[in-house]
């Protein structure tokens, strides 16, 4: 699990967020030792050095305070993105396909034919993101079937493939709008 620490570590009265990671057995700070002493100065005179930062093996090697002892602790367990279906005995899980979890999914739009057949159009890509997460251009969308409860990837969207998605609008009764940050705009179609 990816595992978030919520305290005033550096007792400024404001609650201090640090993530960690599992990397190779070992949970270790995701952000760069640069990022955590601009929220934490204090950090700067502990880990005067990269290598000595790299250290680091628990929150209490970077805080001097055990997981007990820290305000809040929550942990993310699941990182796919999912759909949850609403079934007769309540709401099921279900992942998406691998297409759709080479990147981000920023939008979904509900599209049902004369046949009411289910599919799901979806967004994605971000190049927003800090430094330590680099940018997901892997999938700028696609659509999905529902078929017997089990989701499928159909077609990638007809947009370019690094085009960094925002909103996926329906227009009318089989046509949708993707709009973009900083670019082109694509109207499709599906049936």
């Amino acid at each position: 699990p990816i595992k978030l620490y919520l305290d005033d570590f550096d007792n400024n009265q404001q609650v201090d967020p640090i993530i960690f990671h599992d990397f190779y057995g070992a949970y270790v700070p995701f952000a760069s030792r640069d990022h955590l002493v601009s929220q934490m100065p204090s950090l700067k005179k502990k880990f005067l050095s990269y290598t000595e930062f790299a250290k680091i093996k628990t929150i209490e090697d970077l805080v001097g305070s055990s997981e007990e002892n820290i305000l809040e602790v929550k942990e993310i367990n699941e990182l796919r993105s999912m759909v949850y279906l609403n079934t007769n005995a309540g709401f099921k899980e279900q992942p998406l396909p691998f297409e759709a979890q080479r990147s981000s999914i920023e939008d979904i739009a509900i599209h049902e034919n004369e046949n009411q057949e289910s599919k799901l159009i979806y967004v994605g890509n971000f190049r927003g993101y800090i430094n330590e997460l680099g940018q997901n251009t892997a999938n700028s969308g696609g659509v999905l079937t529902i078929n017997n409860g089990a989701i499928h990837q159909v077609i990638d969207l007809n947009v370019p493939s690094n085009l960094n998605t925002r909103k996926i609008v329906k227009l009318d009764k089989n046509r949708y709008l993707v709009l973009a940050n900083n670019d082109k705009s694509y109207i499709f179609e599906t049936n």
